[in-house]
């Protein structure tokens, strides 16, 4: 569905929870999506293939939070800055969650 309507609009469509895994990500890119994918880092899966699938496919991303620790958060970060052309925003807006 979500496929169909990014051909049938000029909006741009980010898909998020339905790609919240490596896995969902793979797939959804074999089927053809070409739009924006959010990449929740700290909960995709394996932080090697993660790296080694936008180095090899030239997706569009936002790489937002899944609430990590401020740990968590800086890992994530650093790794977007490796992965994204830092085009779009990221979706770290949270930490106010945490005072």
């Amino acid at each position: 569905v979500m496929l169909e309507m990014s051909h049938n609009y000029s909006t741009a469509i980010a898909l998020d929870e339905s790609v919240a895994t490596l896995d969902q990500l793979e797939q959804c890119y074999q089927r053809g999506w070409r739009g924006i994918f959010v990449i929740k880092a700290a909960i995709a899966g394996s932080r090697k293939r993660l790296r080694q699938f936008c180095q090899t496919y030239p997706i569009d991303t936002v790489f937002s939070s899944a609430l990590e620790t401020n740990i968590g958060q800086q890992a994530v970060l650093q790794l977007a800055a490796e992965l994204s052309d830092l085009k779009r925003a990221l979706g770290f807006g949270v930490n106010h969650w945490f005072n």
